[in-house]
């Protein structure tokens, strides 16, 4: 399966914009913020790290 990167931006556009986000950054921050990372933390595996900005 591939996605073009132009695919890519513009599901990351969309997602941005749907919560009012303007940067991933803000769309780390608000993941950590929100809890998401703690329910995704499981599917990724406890070996692998979260990198922090």
């Amino acid at each position: 399966l591939y996605i073009s990167l132009s695919t890519t931006k513009s599901h990351l556009r969309n997602i941005y914009r749907k919560l009012d986000i303007h940067g991933r950054s803000e769309a780390v921050s608000f993941v950590l913020n929100s809890g998401l990372a703690d329910k995704v933390q499981g599917f990724i595996g406890p070996n692998r790290k979260i990198a922090f900005p």
